[in-house]
């Protein structure tokens, strides 16, 4: 995201919405300056001025696209569908994208489960 040139100084009410969206878990510096429309350096720097703690949400290693499955990890997925493990977590435990899995469970001719960890 490029920087928003000319913007004026910080509000009081931005301040404010900066500690909301940090205290948000998964709420990362880029995610955050998108929300307030603002570069990832300026983000970084005020929440440095008033002490506010942005989580660092580690880089996720996804297998390399197009890779092939492995009988394991067909199991495995199987097992999730059974048990009925939201996507994002099946993607997390799977280290693979929802893309790749969704086209592996079609291929499979299973079903999973496409709540957002939220839904509970």
């Amino acid at each position: 995201m490029s920087p928003v040139v000319g913007r004026s100084r910080w509000t009081p009410e931005e301040d404010d919405r900066l500690r909301m969206l940090a205290l948000l878990s998964g709420a990362s510096l880029g995610s955050i300056a998108k929300e307030m429309r603002r570069s990832t350096s300026v983000i970084r720097r005020r929440a440095l001025k008033l002490k506010i703690v942005v989580a660092r949400l580690p880089k996720k290693r996804l297998k390399a696209e197009g890779s092939h499955w492995t009988l394991r990890e067909e199991r495995r997925l199987l097992e999730f569908a059974a048990a009925r493990i939201p996507l994002e977590d099946v993607s997390e435990k799977l280290k693979r994208s929802v893309e790749s899995i969704l086209t592996k469970s079609l291929q499979m001719g299973i079903s999973l489960h496409e709540r957002v960890r939220g839904d509970m």
